[in-house]
C-alpha cells in the first residue's frame, strides 16, 4: 500500500454551510504508511515538530479520530499499521500536560480513561480529553457496564471513542451502538437508547446546530466494545453475530478489545482460551473489524515474553496493542530508569541479574581469575537465554581484566582482587568478590561461584547450598575444569543443593589463548624441567599434559590427527604425549564430550609433536 495522504480533497466537507472537515495546508497533512512507526511521524522519541503538527491539525479539527485515520488510509484490517495504547488510571483533576506529551513522545496513539474502575475520578472532563487530543492521541472514555446515554455524554466532553465492559449478550451490545450513534431522523427508527442531540463545536467554535451537521461532525467517532467474557470470546454464535453487527455500524466504526481475565475470573482457566482469541482476531479481520488486546500481566513481565505476546497478537490480527501497566505507573518506571546507572554503578543495584557476588575457591591459577568478568556475563546471557557460545569467543581475550601491569607470577595461590583491580569489577557490577570458606554474610544477589574441582571445594558448595535458607538469590556454578565422577557424585546426593543452582558448568581453563594462534598450557616450566630432566619439586604428569592439549581442541571444537616424530626410531616424550593426546580425546569421544561427534567428517586438522632439541622436522 503506497503512503497515503490525509489532505486529499474528500476531507474537505460542508454540511449545511458548516465546514465540519476543513482541509489542511499539505505540508502539514498528516502521512500514514504501512508501519508503526509512520503512524506517530517516523521518529521516535517523537520530535517537537510531529507534536506541533499534531497541535496543528487538532486545532483545525478538534473531533478528528487519529486511530480511524490510520484505519482509513489502509486497505484492509491486516495492512493496518498496529498503534501502542494504555490504560489512563490518573484522576482526572491530577492529569498533568505535561504527562500526556510524555506520553505521546514515547509513542502511544491511544490513551484509555478508566472510569469503570477509577468511578468518577476517571471521567475525563473537555480539557482532560483536549490534552490528550492535542497531543495527537486518541482519547477513550471507558466507562461501567451499566452506563448508556453516558456514553453519548463523554462523546460530547471531548472523548473520541468510549469503551463498554463486560457484555455477554447480543442486546447489549446492540443498545451500546444505539448510545453512541444519533438515529437517521426519520419516523420510528430511533429507540429509547438512541445517542441525544446536543450541538457539537467546531475548530473556529461555530456550534453544529443542524441535524445533518451534528451528524456529519461526529462521523469520526468509534464505539470499543471489549470482549472479556467466555461469552463473547469461546461462543461462536454469540461472537460471531456481535462482529457482524460491528461490522454493520460503518467502517472503522466499530472496534473490539480482548480482556481475558475477566473470563478467566468467571469461569476459570479455559484450555480454549488463546485459541478462542486468535480465532476472534481472524474472524473480525475478515469482516473489516479492528481489534486491540492488552499484552503482558502480572504473570507474563518479562519483556522478552510481553515482547512474543505482541508479535503473536499482531501475526493473529490484532492492531491495537495496549501495555498492562497504568499510567502511574510510569513515573516511578522512568525515575527507577533515571536511577539505574548510579546503582549500577555503585554495584548495589538489586534487580535481576544486577548486582554479583563472585565466590571463590583457594586454588584458582591466575588465567582462570581473569576469566571472572566473562563468567557473570555468561550467567547473564545464560538467564536471558541467550547461546554459551558468546562466552567462548569472549574467553579468547584474556587481558579482559588483566590489562593492569601486576606481578602475576609470584604464587599459585591468587584472590580475584589479586588479579583484578576493583574499579574493572565495579565496572561489570561484580559487587564483592569472597572466598568460599571465609564467612559470609547473606546478600539479596545473584552469586558466581568459580571454583578448582577438589573435593573440599565442593564439600565446603554442597554444605553452603544445603541449608535451608539460601546464601543468594541465585547460584551460578562454574569449575575451571573437569570434574572427576566422585566429585559430582558428592553433589548430585544433596538434592536441597542441586535445586537452588541456576547455572552449571565445567570450563575449559587448562590453557591460556595470547592470541588466535597462540596458546599457553599453565605448567609454570614444569614441562620443561621435566624434558630436561630437571630436577623438579613435582613429577612430570603426563596425563594433565595430554588432557590440557586434549582440552584445547575440544575448545577449538577440531578434532585432530595426532602426529610425532621420534628420531632415531626410539619411543621418547614426543610419542608418550602424543599416546596421552589420543587416550583424553578418546575419553572425550566415550562420554560424549566431543564436539566434533555431530558432523559425518572425523579429523579436521593435524597435531605434530615434535622435540625441538632434536632438530628441525620437515613437514
Amino acid at each position: 500500500m503506497s503512503e497515503c495522504d490525509t489532505s486529499r480533497d474528500d476531507l474537505q466537507k460542508e454540511v449545511d454551510g458548516y465546514l465540519v472537515r476543513p482541509l489542511p495546508i499539505p505540508i502539514l497533512a498528516r502521512k500514514i504508511g504501512r508501519t508503526a512507526l509512520s503512524v506517530i511521524g517516523g521518529e521516535l522519541p517523537v520530535t517537537v515538530q510531529e507534536l506541533a503538527k499534531r497541535a496543528y491539525l487538532y486545532t483545525l479539527d478538534p473531533l478528528r479520530n487519529p486511530v480511524k485515520e490510520v484505519y482509513d488510509a489502509s486497505s484492509s484490517v491486516l495492512e493496518m499499521p498496529p498503534m501502542l495504547g494504555i490504560f489512563n488510571d490518573i484522576p482526572t483533576h491530577k492529569m498533568r500536560e505535561d504527562e500526556v506529551a510524555a506520553w505521546a513522545r514515547a509513542g502511544f496513539s491511544f490513551i484509555v480513561s478508566d472510569a469503570e474502575h477509577r468511578q468518577i475520578s476517571g471521567w475525563q472532563g473537555r480539557e482532560e480529553n483536549a490534552m490528550i487530543a492535542r497531543a495527537g492521541m486518541l482519547p477513550v472514555q471507558r466507562l461501567h457496564r451499566e452506563a448508556v446515554s453516558q456514553h453519548g455524554d463523554a462523546l460530547q466532553l471531548g472523548a473520541r471513542a468510549t469503551m463498554r465492559p463486560y457484555a455477554t449478550k447480543l442486546f447489549e451490545a446492540e443498545q451500546y451502538f444505539d448510545s453512541i450513534t444519533f438515529p437517521p431522523g426519520r419516523p420510528g427508527t430511533a429507540s429509547k437508547d438512541s445517542r441525544g442531540g446536543y450541538p457539537t463545536r467546531l475548530g473556529d467554535r461555530t456550534l453544529c446546530f443542524t441535524p445533518n451537521s451534528l451528524r456529519a461532525s461526529e462521523s469520526e467517532t468509534q464505539g470499543w466494545l471489549q470482549f472479556e467474557t467466555s461469552e463473547y470470546i469461546l461462543n461462536a454464535e454469540i461472537r460471531d453475530s456481535v462482529l457482524d453487527l460491528m461490522c454493520r455500524q460503518g467502517p472503522g466504526r466499530a472496534v473490539g478489545f480482548v480482556g481475558p481475565f475477566d473470563a478467566v475470573m468467571r469461569d476459570g482457566i479455559h484450555p480454549s482460551m488463546s485459541s478462542g482469541m486468535n480465532q476472534l482476531f481472524q474472524e473480525a479481520a475478515r469482516r473489516g473489524v479492528v481489534m486491540g488486546r492488552v499484552c503482558g500481566s502480572g504473570v507474563i513481565s518479562d519483556p522478552s515474553d510481553i515482547e512474543d505476546a505482541i508479535v503473536e497478537a499482531i501475526q493473529q490480527g490484532s492492531r491495537l496493542i495496549s501495555v498492562h501497566r497504568f499510567t502511574s505507573d510510569l513515573p516511578f518506571f522512568g525515575a527507577r530508569a533515571v536511577a539505574e546507572p548510579f546503582w549500577r554503578g555503585t554495584g548495589e543495584q538489586e534487580g535481576r541479574a544486577e548486582a554479583w557476588v563472585a565466590v571463590c575457591g583457594e586454588e584458582i591459577g591466575k588465567g582462570a581469575l581473569r576469566t571472572l568478568v566473562d563468567l557473570v556475563k555468561l550467567s547473564l546471557s545464560r538467564t536471558a537465554s541467550s547461546s554459551a557460545t558468546w562466552y567462548l569467543s569472549e574467553f579468547t581475550d584474556i587481558d579482559c581484566l588483566g590489562h593492569r601491569q601486576m606481578d602475576f607470577a609470584a604464587a599459585r595461590k591468587s584472590s580475584a582482587l589479586g588479579v583484578c583491580h576493583i574499579d574493572d569489577l565495579l565496572k561489570e557490577r561484580i559487587a564483592l568478590v569472597e572466598s568460599l570458606d571465609a564467612p559470609r554474610e547473606a546478600l539479596p544477589l545473584d552469586a558466581v561461584y568459580f571454583l578448582a574441582p577438589s573435593l573440599e571445594n565442593m564439600d565446603r558448595l554442597v554444605e553452603e547450598l544445603s541449608t535451608k535458607s539460601a546464601k543468594y538469590r541465585s547460584s551460578h556454578i562454574f569449575f575451571s575444569h573437569r570434574l572427576e565422577d566422585l566429585m559430582l557424585q558428592r553433589l548430585a546426593e544433596s538434592l536441597e543443593a542441586v535445586s537452588k543452582i541456576s547455572t552449571f558448568s565445567e570450563l575449559n581453563l587448562s590453557m591460556l589463548a595470547y592470541d588466535d594462534h597462540s596458546f599457553h598450557m599453565q605448567d609454570h616450566g614444569d614441562s620443561l624441567k621435566g624434558l630436561l630432566g630437571i630436577a623438579s619439586q613435582e613429577a612430570f604428569d603426563w596425563k594433565r599434559a595430554g588432557c590440557c592439549l586434549a582440552t584445547l581442541f575440544a575448545t577449538l571444537g577440531q578434532e585432530p590427527r595426532v602426529l610425532c616424530a621420534t628420531p632415531g626410531g626410539n619411543e621418547g616424550h614426543c610419542e608418550r604425549l602424543a599416546r596421552e593426546v589420543c587416550i583424553r580425546l578418546e575419553e572425550m569421544e566415550a562420554r560424549g564430550g566431543a564436539p566434533w561427534r555431530s558432523r559425518a567428517s572425523s579429523e579436521t586438522c593435524s597435531l605434530l609433536i615434535v622435540d625441538r632439541a632434536a632438530g628441525c622436522c620437515l613437514l
